[in-house]
């Protein structure tokens, strides 16, 4: 299929036609408050890895003009958010992107359909994560806790001994001061 029907089905599809496609300076890309949540640690890394060696962004983003940020992020990310927060986290400056005239309505379709097509981690999986996080935190204090237990038991139990070996001690002590008088001597 030629370029051109691709793109055809693509506006048809939904019904928006796109400005241009290009490389866009990540500091003039807003990512609104919404799509900041937390990105999967492994996630991160394979998108780390993938911007560090291709030095931008296989996957382009869709993005819309907007002034609702400063003046320097004329464009609003539409999806790919946790490629431009990592990108800029890593410092490079341009990426990819398709750059669409879009509504808010259809920016929630973009959002949809584009999460059909190229599905992220699913919530389950991240509610798996999270508890897997509060499990791990758990499990720390549980581990701090029974620490701190164990060396106020030893901490007792060398008071006790320490305690034990005085007295002993002193026990030879006395033994030793008071001579040892057998009966045949008397």
């Amino acid at each position: 299929m030629e370029r051109s029907q691709d793109q055809n089905r693509i506006v048809e599809y939904l019904r928006i036609k796109p400005i241009s496609h290009s490389q866009i300076y990540t500091s003039q890309i807003a990512v609104p408050e919404d799509q900041r949540g937390e990105i999967p640690r492994e996630r991160r890394e394979a998108l780390r890895r993938s911007l560090i060696e291709q030095g931008s962004n296989l996957i382009a983003l869709i993005v819309r003009p907007t002034e609702a940020y400063s003046n320097e992020e004329e464009y609003e990310v539409v999806c790919g958010s946790d490629w431009c927060i990592v990108a800029k986290e890593l410092g490079i400056e341009q990426m990819w992107a398709w750059v669409f005239e879009m509504t808010d309505e259809e920016v929630t379709v973009a959002q949809a359909e584009m999460a059909l097509l190229a599905p992220q981690q699913t919530q389950k999986t991240a509610q798996i994560e999270t508890l897997l996080q509060q499990f791990e935190l758990s499990f720390q204090k549980k581990v701090e806790s029974l620490t701190k237990q164990i060396e106020q038991s030893v901490k007792r139990n060398e008071d006790l001994l320490k305690k034990q070996v005085k007295a002993l001690t002193e026990q030879n002590f006395v033994k030793r001061s008071y001579p040892v008088v057998n009966r045949d001597q008397i």
